[in-house]
């Protein structure tokens, strides 16, 4: 009764109430190892009733990895569009402090996108492989519009953008994984050195074929 009524007083319905708690258990837990009637127990309803919001576990859980990843999107992209008149520099570099502060804030769907990640279920990666990439090309999308707006005022050179984009890529990669080395204060130190580095080299770089392929000859 008072899950329920807290559930009510904070506007969350049932069917969001699920996810949160799947986010949860399937973080703690993983696939293998969560119950329906653990999530279920966290919503105060019987294990049943999950069936008129999810199909079964399977769609629970896929639900929940989606919710994950359109979670982080959207909080990148506030994140960007509250720096709209700001410098281009500060609208790429917004995306990076957004991620570090998205996953500091969001610790159980951290935990949950980490146990996916690392662990995921055989018979559901194709599946949240093609969630990934349809999320993976909205962030590209964001950050590509970024950098049209540095090309056009002349801050970078026009050059292979989907080479900036996959080092744009692996250096948020790398940022996630410094977020479990280091604490908070030594992280934000570090971001700002890291960052420096890649917008010196973004602005100096010039990208074209001929460095790809002397790339491979390497």
């Amino acid at each position: 009764m008072l899950i329920r009524l807290y559930r009510r007083s904070v506007g969350l319905s049932t069917r969001e109430e699920l996810l949160k708690a799947a986010c949860r258990h399937f973080g703690e837990g993983g696939y293998g190892s969560t119950p329906l009637s653990a999530i279920a127990g966290t919503c105060g309803i019987k294990t049943p009733s999950i069936y008129a919001f999810y199909k079964n576990k399977d769609a629970l859980y896929l639900a929940a990895f989606r919710h994950v990843l359109e979670s982080h999107y959207l909080f990148l992209k506030r994140a960007v569009e509250a720096k709209k008149d700001a410098p281009p520099e500060e609208q790429l570099f917004s995306i990076l402090r957004g991620l570090v502060d998205f996953h500091d804030q969001e610790t159980e769907l951290t935990q949950f996108y980490k146990q996916a990640y690392l662990v995921p279920p055989h018979h559901l990666k194709a599946e949240m492989d093609e969630t990934f990439r349809y999320y993976d090309r909205l962030l590209s999308a964001l950050v590509d519009g970024i950098l049209q707006r540095l090309i056009d005022e002349g801050i970078v050179a026009k050059g292979n953008r989907q080479a900036v984009l996959a080092a744009w890529f692996c250096l948020m990669d790398g940022i996630f994984l410094e977020m479990f080395y280091y604490p908070k204060e030594e992280l934000d130190e570090r971001l700002c050195m890291i960052w420096k580095i890649f917008w010196d080299g973004l602005k100096n770089s010039r990208t074209d074929d001929r460095s790809d392929s002397q790339c491979k000859n390497l």
